[in-house]
């Protein structure tokens, strides 16, 4: 067993650019590498030919979300107006909890899952990305208050 500590791009949760400790035999680290590098070459070209949008500029913006899950939300979600609120959209993409009534009784359960599985897959790495840099002891580096300053826009 060897440890080695593998750096990844964007292409693990968004923008986030973190590094990942790993106790693994030296063939295992090898075909880490490999997938990393083949993982690389496609997303330099979704990179290289993507063209410019206002929306991806300001998903990008956020921590957590880098251009491939900003462009995969832009192209899945499309124009935000029908949706009034926050909450309507997030009903569209399925992430709200499913509920049942019965008299005074409210049974909350999963998500929906009503809307596009790519919305929920996206979302979710950006929940695990922000999770993480919140439990990984990264309070301190002024994150929340660059959320919150987004937020306020």
């Amino acid at each position: 067993m060897i440890g080695a500590t593998l750096g990844f791009g964007s292409s693990v949760s968004g923008a986030w650019r973190g590094e990942l400790t790993v106790k693994a035999d030296r063939h295992q680290v090898e075909r880490l590498l490999v997938l990393q590098s083949r993982i690389s070459l496609p997303e330099a070209e979704i990179r290289r030919q993507a063209k410019p949008d206002r929306h991806i500029d300001a998903l990008t913006a956020i921590p957590g979300i880098g251009l491939l899950s900003a462009m995969t939300l832009v192209s899945e979600v499309g124009d935000i107006s029908p949706f009034a609120t926050a909450r309507k959209l997030c009903a569209w993409a399925g992430i709200i909890p499913s509920m049942r009534n019965s008299d005074r009784t409210v049974h909350h359960g999963h998500i929906t899952r009503a809307g596009p599985a790519a919305v929920r897959h996206v979302l979710a790495g950006i929940d695990i990305d922000i999770e993480s840099r919140i439990i990984g002891g990264s309070k301190g580096n002024g994150w929340r208050a660059r959320c919150s300053e987004i937020c306020d826009r």
